[in-house]
C-alpha cells in the first residue's frame, strides 16, 4: 500500500478508492486539507450517507453498524473517525478484524494525531487499505507553497524577504497560512511585499539569543539557559517561534556534527546543507558541544513540547519550560 502523501490526489483522479484510509503526521494543515478533499469528493454534499466520530475510543459497534448499511441513493457510505486513539493503544478486536471486511460501498477514514506502527490497527489498515503520512514539509517546499499563495493573490516578494518571512513563522503550515492571511490583508493595495511589511505585521525573534540559548544547553548551564529564556518572555516574543527556531538549529547542528564526524571539509558540508562556508564555520564549534545521540533526543523533546501545546495538553510557556528542564539534566 502507498505511504506517499499524493495517494489521495491519485485516488480522486482515478476515481478508485481504498475501503479504509489512515491519515496521520505532524503536518496537520495538509492532512486536514486532504481529508476534507477526500470526504467532499466521496459524499458530494450528501448528509444521509455520512457520519463522523470525534471522541476518543468511539464505539466500534456503531462504526461497524454504519459501515455495514447500504448507501441510499449514493455510491458510498463515508465515515470519518478522528483521534480515536486506536492506533496508539489497543483497539477493539472486532474493529481490527472488520478492517479486512469493509464492504465496497463504504469508505472508512481515520485521522490520527498519534500512531504506533506496531499496533494491530495500523497493520490492518496497511494490509487492507491506505496509510498516508503527512510529515513536516521541507523548507524548499514551504517556500514554493508560500510563493504560489502570494502569486495567486497578485503579490510579488523577493527571495530574501521570503526567507525572512519563513524564519519568522516557522514551518507549521497552519501558522504560516494564518500569517499569510494577515500579511495579504495588510498589503491589500500593494503589488510587492517588503521587509517593512513583515516588520509591521509579523512577530520576530532574535536568532542570536537562540544561538546563545542552545550554547547554554550545550554547556549544561541551566541558570544561563533560563535567564535567556526569560529575555524572550520579557520581549514578548512568540513562544512558538522560539521553539521552532530551537528545533531548526538542533537539526542543523545534528547534520553538521554527523558530517564533521565523517571528517568532511567545510566546503562539502556547506554544499550539502545549502549554506555558506562561514555559516557552517560559525555553527561547527557549537555542534561539537553535543553528541549526535543527545541532539536527536533534543529534537525529539522539542517536537514533543510543540505537540503538547498545539494539542492543548499544556500552555506554551509550560511546554517550553518543561523541555528546557528535561534537556539540561540529560547532559552527561
Amino acid at each position: 500500500m502507498k505511504h506517499m502523501n499524493m495517494k489521495i490526489d491519485e485516488d480522486i483522479k482515478a476515481n478508485q478508492y481504498s475501503r479504509v484510509y489512515l491519515l496521520y503526521g505532524e503536518e496537520r494543515y495538509l492532512l486536514t486539507q486532504k481529508k476534507i478533499l477526500l470526504v467532499e469528493t466521496l459524499r458530494g454534499g450528501d448528509e444521509m450517507n455520512f457520519a463522523k466520530w470525534e471522541d476518543p475510543e468511539p464505539n466500534a459497534s456503531d462504526i461497524i453498524g454504519f459501515a455495514e448499511t447500504l448507501p441510499f441513493l449514493a455510491e458510498y457510505r463515508v465515515a470519518v473517525v478522528t483521534d480515536s486513539g486506536y492506533f496508539k493503544k489497543a483497539a477493539p478486536e472486532e474493529l481490527v478484524e472488520y478492517i479486512e471486511n469493509i464492504p465496497e460501498t463504504t469508505v472508512l477514514i481515520f485521522s490520527e494525531s498519534e500512531v504506533d506502527k506496531r499496533s494491530k490497527m495500523y497493520k490492518a489498515v496497511l494490509k487492507h487499505g491506505a496509510v498516508v503520512e503527512y510529515p513536516r514539509e521541507s523548507e524548499a517546499t514551504l517556500l514554493q507553497w508560500i510563493t504560489k499563495v502570494l502569486r495567486e493573490d497578485g503579490k510579488k516578494i523577493s527571495r530574501d524577504t521570503l526567507a525572512d518571512f519563513l524564519s519568522r513563522t516557522g514551518n507549521d503550515m497552519v501558522h504560516i497560512r494564518s500569517e499569510l492571511d494577515k500579511l495579504l490583508a495588510y498589503c491589500l493595495e500593494k503589488d510587492e511585499i517588503t521587509k517593512k511589511d513583515l516588520d509591521a505585521v509579523l512577530s520576530s525573534i532574535n536568532t542570536d539569543n537562540i544561538f546563545r540559548l542552545v550554547d547554554a544547553v550545550g554547556e549544561g548551564d541551566r541558570a544561563r539557559a533560563f535567564a535567556l529564556y526569560r529575555i524572550f518572555l520579557d520581549k514578548r516574543e512568540s513562544p512558538y517561534l522560539m521553539l521552532w527556531n530551537l528545533t531548526r538549529l538542533f537539526e542543523k547542528l545534528l547534520q553538521i556534527r554527523e558530517m564533521d564526524d565523517q571528517r568532511m571539509s567545510l566546503g562539502l558540508m556547506a554544499d550539502r546543507m545549502g549554506m555558506k562556508d562561514w555559516q557552517v564555520k560559525k555553527n561547527l564549534p557549537l555542534a561539537r558541544k553535543f553528541s549526535p545521540a543527545f541532539l536527536r533526543r533534543l529534537i525529539k523533546s522539542s517536537v514533543k513540547a510543540e505537540e503538547n501545546f498545539k494539542n492543548g495538553r499544556m500552555n506554551d510557556k509550560t511546554a517550553i519550560e518543561l523541555f528546557l528542564a528535561e534537556s539540561l539534566p540529560m547532559r552527561s
